[in-house]
Parts: C-alpha cells; sequence; structure tokens
C-alpha cells in the first residue's frame, strides 16, 4: 500500500472535514485507474489507514467516508482557522482594548510553521497536487492578513518591535510587497533605527530590481526621502486596538502620502462618479488602466471612501504578482469579505441557485465565513457549498 496515499486522503478528510463517496475519492487520488482498481486501491487503504488510527477518527461505510470530528482530534490548519474566524466574529465595541483578539491572532500566527505540506506530492494524481497547491495558498493569503492586522495594532500601539517582528513575517510571504517594505521603514525610523530603515528601502529597490526589474513606487520613494531628511513624523499612539478585519486589506497608521488630498484627477473621479450613479443598480466594470506608479490605486481608493461615505458597500481585494498561478484569487477574496457582511448575505436572496453554488466553489465551507446571525440561505442551497 501505498503510505503517501494514505497521508494525502487522511489530510484531505481532516481538512475538507466532509463526507465523501468512494467513488469521488477514489477517483480523486487514481485518476489513472478504472472504477473497479480504483475503489479497490482505496479500499486497502482505508484499511491500513483505519489500522494506524486503531479504529477511531474515521466513519466509512460501503458508499461513504469521513473523519469524525471530536476532542481527540487537533489539526493546527483548523485550529489556524478557527483563531481566525473567532477575532473576526468577536464581537465588542471597535474603540475598546481587546487583549483577547490580540491574544489569539498572536496565537493563530503561531500555529503557522511552514506551507502547507511542504514537500509532500503525488506523482499520479494532479487532483490532489492542485488542491494541495490552493489550500497553501490560500493559508498564505489569511496569514498575511493576520500578520498586516498584528502590524497595524501594534505599531498603532507604538511597540515598534513587535511590528517589526510581524511585518518580517510578513515580507517572508511575498519579498514584493512593496506596502510591507514601507511598513517596515516606517517602524524601523519609529523605533529610531534610522539606519535599519533606510537599508528597508535599498533592500526594496534590489528585490523589485532584480525579480522584476521595475524601480519602487513614488510614494516609497518619497517616504525614504522622508525618512532621510528626517520629516517623518511619529503618530499619536492609539488609546485602542481596532477590531482586526482578516479578509481585507488595513490602511496603515500614519502614512503620510494618505493624507494629501487628490490633485489632477478631477475628471477621471467625475468618470468613475457618473458611471456609478448610472449603473449601480445593474452593476458595472470600470478598468483603470495606465502605467505603474501614476496613481491608479490612489484614484481608486480615493473614489471607493467616497463611496463608502455615501451609503455604498465597499469591498476590496487584490491583486499581487506572486499569485498570478492561483485562479480567481482576487474573486476569492473579495468574496470572502462580502460573506463577513450582513447586507451581501441578504442579497444572496435574489440570487439565482445556479449561480450561488457555481460562486460557492471558489471558496471554503460556506458556514465558515459568515457569522450566525447572518445565515439566511435555504437548505437546498446549502448543500452546494
Amino acid at each position: 500500500m501505498d503510505t503517501r496515499k494514505a497521508i494525502a486522503l487522511l489530510a484531505y478528510l481532516a481538512i475538507d472535514h466532509q463526507m465523501h463517496t468512494r467513488d469521488r475519492l477514489a477517483a480523486f487520488l487514481w485518476p489513472d485507474l478504472d472504477q473497479t482498481r480504483a475503489r479497490a486501491a482505496l479500499r486497502r487503504t482505508l484499511s491500513t489507514l483505519n489500522k494506524a488510527l486503531e479504529g477511531h477518527g474515521l466513519e466509512i461505510t460501503r458508499e461513504t467516508v469521513q473523519l469524525v470530528e471530536d476532542e481527540t482530534l487537533w489539526v493546527d490548519v483548523i485550529q489556524f482557522r478557527q483563531q481566525l474566524d473567532g477575532v473576526n466574529t468577536h464581537s465588542h465595541d471597535p474603540v475598546e482594548t481587546c487583549a483577547a483578539c490580540l491574544s489569539t491572532l498572536t496565537s493563530a500566527v503561531g500555529l503557522y510553521q511552514g506551507d502547507f505540506m511542504a514537500g509532500f506530492t503525488l506523482r499520479d494524481s494532479v487532483n490532489f497536487d492542485d488542491w494541495q497547491f490552493l489550500q497553501s495558498e490560500n493559508l498564505k493569503r489569511e496569514l498575511a492578513a493576520a500578520l498586516e492586522t498584528l502590524v497595524q495594532i501594534h505599531s498603532n500601539r507604538q511597540e515598534y518591535d513587535k511590528a517589526i517582528e510581524f511585518g518580517r513575517q510578513w515580507l517572508n510571504l511575498d519579498p514584493l510587497r512593496e506596502e510591507v517594505h514601507q511598513w517596515l521603514m516606517r517602524c524601523y525610523h519609529w523605533a529610531d533605527q534610522r539606519a535599519a530603515a533606510l537599508r528597508q528601502y535599498r533592500e526594496c529597490v534590489r528585490i523589485l530590481d532584480e525579480e522584476l526589474g521595475v524601480p519602487p513606487l513614488e510614494e516609497t520613494t518619497k517616504l525614504y526621502q522622508s525618512i532621510l531628511e528626517g520629516q517623518l513624523p511619529v503618530p499619536e499612539p492609539l488609546s485602542f486596538a481596532p477590531k482586526p478585519e482578516l479578509a481585507s486589506p488595513v490602511q496603515p497608521a500614519g502614512q503620510p502620502d494618505l493624507q494629501y488630498p487628490l490633485v489632477g484627477r478631477s475628471d477621471q473621479m467625475q468618470d468613475l462618479k457618473e458611471a456609478y450613479e448610472k449603473y449601480a443598480e445593474g452593476g458595472y466594470f470600470y478598468l483603470l488602466a495606465g502605467e505603474a506608479g501614476i496613481g491608479k490605486t490612489r484614484l481608486a481608493e480615493e473614489f471607493a471612501q467616497q463611496a463608502a461615505a455615501d451609503g455604498a458597500e465597499v469591498i476590496k481585494a487584490r491583486c499581487y504578482e506572486g499569485e498570478m498561478n492561483l485562479a480567481y484569487g482576487p474573486f476569492i477574496e473579495g468574496l470572502r469579505t462580502a460573506l463577513l457582511r450582513e447586507g451581501p448575505v441578504v442579497q444572496l436572496r435574489d440570487v439565482p441557485l445556479h449561480q450561488v453554488a457555481e460562486a460557492a466553489r471558489l471558496i471554503k465551507p460556506f458556514d465558515r465565513y459568515v457569522p450566525e446571525k447572518a445565515v439566511i440561505i435555504p437548505p437546498a442551497m446549502l448543500e452546494y457549498m
């Protein structure tokens, strides 16, 4: 019996935590075999795996297989996601200090010890390899959001050593993330480590040049000049830690560029407003195109802020250079953000069932991302999620 298939099967059942038919598991793990031989291979693997677990954990019938969840089952990935969900759904005043949220978030980050099943692969199951890759990318995305929130909270509290520690972890996930370099530059400067802040800028320039052949963004260079000339003020400490919203990007505290008024984009802003007013009911796709560094992101952020101030439900998602192999990445991020809010969830009642079912394939089980009070989807829809 191939022990790697047993490991793959156990990992899949543990992370997916749903009941699966034998036919589906057989086709998933042995795609090159016919149904009879694949089911026979699955039967042998299940027998060996069940013996290794001493008869505990697996619920096996003639047609289905499921991993039983009880107090004896502990999976680091499940714990990681449960702790992040606990922070997202913790109900408290956003202006009060929440030691519980900070502790839980720090604990969740501590559970992440490396990429999902790093170094493991199945040579004859592209289905499993694709699933494993998607799990790994999703977990890294969730970790990045958690680290971003921790950097923001500790920076707001002027706990810059901790902010730098989490910022370094964040940068290790993707050294091309220029906003992380910016965060570290600020934190080093605020921690009276001016030389380290300047080195961080030079490191950012080197990485972008070697990997992409591009210079840093104008705002990164402006930040460098501010630090070099000693003109970057230390932000006032906040007396509270805002409740983290892990599924959407957070705005860096004390970033001077974001405080400047938008200049020279009045025509483009007017176009956006007119399109929004005209097509708000039915939807509209608007593309901002142009050279890097000319202010497309700044324009989009300004428009989103104005729309939110007028009562619009704004959902943000980002694309990154290092995630080109992750299909539908920004759509997954946008769906997750939407499902954490009551308004968009309620609107699902007006969406045809088959369309919701197709969209649900992009994300994890529905109940993981939707607060209990917001679940209004009829049972017939849940079977697709």
